[in-house]
């Protein structure tokens, strides 16, 4: 049975969903990214992404998430990274 990478990253995501408490905000963004765009899922149990310059930290800091969404954007055809989940109460999503 063949199965595309569309299929394949909604089921991801949503097993990710499921485990991680997402804001509504976070909700949001991630449905303005479409499955067709997606490059590739990344996500951690221990440590999280820098937001700043995308790199995995081995330690849950301030600004770092546990879920990175690589994907292109449909406008601008740029690659963009969107950011799951903090690892911080600290942290507070302002970006929509």
């Amino acid at each position: 049975m063949k199965t595309s990478p569309n299929s394949h990253f909604e089921r991801a995501l949503n097993k990710l969903l499921k485990r991680y408490d997402c804001t509504q905000n976070e909700r949001k963004r991630l449905r303005a990214v479409a499955m067709t765009t997606i490059s590739k899922i990344s996500h951690t149990e221990y440590g999280g992404f820098e937001e700043q310059t995308g790199a995995f930290l081995s330690e849950a800091m301030n600004s770092t998430f546990k879920i990175k969404i690589d994907y292109i954007d449909q406008h601008t055809q740029a690659f963009k990274s969107l950011y799951l989940v903090p690892n911080t109460e600290e942290y507070f999503d302002t970006s929509i």
